[in-house]
Parts: structure tokens; C-alpha cells; sequence
């Protein structure tokens, strides 16, 4: 059985390109009497319903039966496969009912330019273990982005895992954004040299805002975005377990 939701999740990559009549036009060549871009739009506003590319691309695309599904999905991939082979060949194994290897789904491009361990996810699984909460709500962001679920919840669970685990390292109950000066001894004790020290405290606090902002407007979430606030979690889950 194909998981829909998981194939579009990856696609919109590829669809953030197109501008709402590109998108709209495309699919037309399969289904002309689909409304014209702005006609569809003005029918979404009068039903109060979401006007944002990611949330009406996605409503058309899997709207249909699967078999116009798939051949949607293979007009936009085929566009795409040039640049971007290896994720596409992902697209169309999980369109084929299979799995892709989560480290795979969001390191494929870092790891073949050599940017990024292939094992930083499982040593920071391992890492984490000593702190449950946070492992287990690290681990649950994971199985979220490798399903397509909400990305809204990823980046809420990832926000709270470091929050978790900054708790359990400088034992306090203070928020992320509040543990900024006691992170900053902690690392003074620890011997780290302020100008890292300074530079990965200003990084815990863009997280800290970047995270309070986007959480409550899912609709601003953009996928190459999830994508680098996983990269942001290992970075600082790295840094912090190796001192």
C-alpha cells in the first residue's frame, strides 16, 4: 500500500518551484476540468480553506485515484530526475509500497558530499539513551519526517528533546530559551573556548525562536527547512555529548 502523504512530502521539494498556476496548468494536462488557478483559489477562500501552495497542492495531488496519482507524481518526477536522481529514485520506492532509510531521507545530499557522518543519527540515538525524554522525543521526530507526518509536530518534538536534554545536563526546569546563561557556564567549565561557547549560544537561541515562531504557523514550515533543524539538532546534540 502506497503512503500517499509520505510521497508528497518529499515531492513538494521539487513542487516549492512552481508557482500556483504552474502547478494548477501541469495538472490540467490530465485533468482539464480542473479550475483555473484563480477560480480554485477564490473556491478555497470561500470554503475557509487553506490558501498556501503546500496545503492545496497537496489537496489536488492526492485527491485523485492512484493510478492518476502516480502518473501526476511521474510528470513532476521526471522533471526533477536530472538533478535530483537519488531522491527521486526514493520517491518512487516508497510510490512502490517500500521504506527509505530515514538517515537516507535527510542526509542523502550532505553524506555524498561528504559534509555529514552517514552514522551521526544512530550516534546520536546512542548518545541520548542516558536521557529518555529526550531520546524518546528525538526518536519520535524521526519516525514522523520518515512517514510524512506533520512537520509542525517534528519540529515541536525536536524543540522539545533539546530542552529535555539541556534540563537533564545543567539540572534545572528552565526552558530553552532561558537556559542560554547556564549553558554558558556549563561550557566555561568545561573548558570550552568562548568564541565556540559564543557562537553555539547564539545558535541555541535562533533555535529557540525559529522554533517558537514556526510551530504555531505550520503553514510557514518549509521542507528544506526540516531538513537543516535536523541537522541543527545533531550539530548541537554532537557538540554537547562529546563535552
Amino acid at each position: 500500500m502506497t503512503d500517499w502523504t509520505a510521497a508528497y512530502r518529499r515531492l513538494y521539494k521539487f513542487l516549492d518551484g512552481y508557482t500556483g498556476s504552474q502547478f494548477i496548468k501541469t495538472v490540467q494536462q490530465v485533468d482539464p476540468d480542473l479550475l483555473d488557478y484563480n477560480d480554485y483559489i477564490e473556491k478555497r477562500r470561500n470554503e475557509e480553506k487553506s490558501t498556501t501552495k503546500k496545503d492545496y497542492f497537496k489537496d489536488i495531488l492526492l485527491s485523485y485515484p492512484d493510478d492518476i496519482k502516480h502518473h501526476l507524481f511521474e510528470i513532476f518526477l521526471k522533471s526533477a530526475e536530472e538533478t535530483y536522481p537519488d531522491e527521486v529514485k526514493d520517491i518512487r520506492t516508497i510510490i512502490g509500497g517500500g521504506k527509505v532509510d530515514i538517515r537516507k531521507a535527510i542526509y542523502a545530499k550532505a553524506v555524498a558530499s561528504k559534509e555529514i557522518d552517514e552514522n551521526l543519527i544512530a550516534d546520536t540515538l546512542k548518545g541520548l539513551e542516558a536521557f529518555p525524554e529526550a531520546y524518546k522525543l528525538y526518536n519520535r521526530a524521526l519516525k514522523d519526517f520518515n512517514s510524512g507526518n506533520d512537520e509542525r509536530h517534528i519540529l515541536d518534538d525536536l524543540r522539545l528533546s533539546v530542552e529535555y536534554f539541556l534540563r537533564s545536563i545543567l539540572g534545572n526546569e528552565k526552558t530553552l530559551e532561558n537556559q542560554v546563561p547556564f549553558l554558558g557556564k556549563y561550557q566555561k567549565d568545561k573548558g570550552i573556548s568562548s568564541e565556540i561557547s559564543n557562537i553555539f549560544l547564539r545558535l541555541i537561541e535562533i533555535f529557540g525562536k525559529y522554533q517558537n515562531n514556526y510551530v504555531k504557523h505550520h503553514d510557514k514550515v518549509k521542507h528544506s527547512e526540516i531538513e537543516f533543524i535536523f541537522n541543527l539538532t545533531n550539530t548541537f546534540y554532537r557538540f554537547l555529548l562529546s563535552h
